[in-house]
């Protein structure tokens, strides 16, 4: 590209509607990346719906003028852009197109304006209240265009979202006949051998495979609490009866050292209560 064709242009914040102070949670292009229209530069998050920041043409960006975690609103710069063609911005879609000003004058040399920017800025496509697929719009249009089901996804990118990859893998296991794969979190690795000897028992098949869907149950089904009554009128008497001794030692004794213990005899007398699932 020419020097004469290179035209330094802000991009700004489309109009979000009502929402305002959107968080930024992700950056998905660095300074010096080659962008073509349409690439995502940053996602934005408010109360009710995530949405990618598309960039409006194509060329390389210059500065980006956020940090994961700023707050923005409708009109804010977030990056620059060094055009491919002066001032050139995408036609306008119902989904990408965003408003983009003129980057200000540098080191006191003029630079032409290129076209004015249009006056009727179209919102991004969001997310309605209600829709729980996470998924910017550059993504909504590419499974859109293959006929593919977001609902039925389950996303790679940060906190869940839908990416571009995730829909074509989605598509490729549709057309071979594969079922796409279960993405349940990796187990953690944790050392158990500092909190005491560790046994390592081999699971059946019947075990392993229970294990995966109890793990998948726990990270997708609702939580509940188990309330039980007891009385402990015979254990209170005790407690009180030992409160002489325990501050001649210097301690205070409550109910919580009994729970404890109770908790450690029915661990000994039942060992699986205490086991972990590890990686291998």
């Amino acid at each position: 590209m020419s020097e004469s064709a290179e035209h330094e242009t802000d991009v700004v914040v489309p109009d979000i509607g009502e929402a305002e102070d959107v968080e930024v949670i992700e950056l998905c292009v660095v300074p010096g990346d080659s962008i073509t229209v349409d690439d995502p530069l940053i996602v934005i998050e408010s109360d009710k719906a995530s949405m990618e920041v598309p960039s409006p043409f194509a060329g390389t960006l210059r500065d980006l003028r956020v940090v994961l975690g700023d707050v923005v609103n409708a009109g804010d710069v977030i990056a620059t852009i060094v055009a491919d063609e002066a001032g050139q911005a995408s036609e306008a879609t119902g989904e990408t197109a965003v408003s983009v000003a003129p980057a200000a004058e540098t080191d006191g040399a003029t630079r032409s304006p290129g076209p004015a920017p249009p006056t009727s800025v179209p919102v991004p496509d969001v997310a309605a209240e209600g829709d729980r697929v996470y998924a910017g719009p550059a993504v909504r249009r590419l499974a859109r265009e293959l006929g593919a089901d977001l609902s039925a996804m389950r996303g790679s990118g940060p906190r869940g979202r839908i990416v571009k990859d995730d829909v074509k893998e989605f598509v490729k296991a549709r057309m071979t006949g594969a079922a796409p794969a279960a993405s349940l979190p990796a187990v953690p690795e944790i050392d158990f051998a500092r909190f005491g000897p560790v046994e390592e028992v081999p699971l059946t098949r019947l075990q392993a495979r229970g294990g995966r869907n109890l793990y998948g149950s726990w990270l997708n089904v609702v939580h509940v609490t188990q309330h039980d009554e007891a009385d402990v009128t015979e254990l209170e008497a005790f407690r009180k009866s030992m409160a002489e001794e325990s501050q001649a030692r210097g301690v205070k004794l409550t109910p919580l050292a009994f729970i404890i213990k109770a908790c450690a005899e029915n661990l000994r007398e039942f060992p699986r209560l205490n086991a972990s699932l590890n990686a291998r």
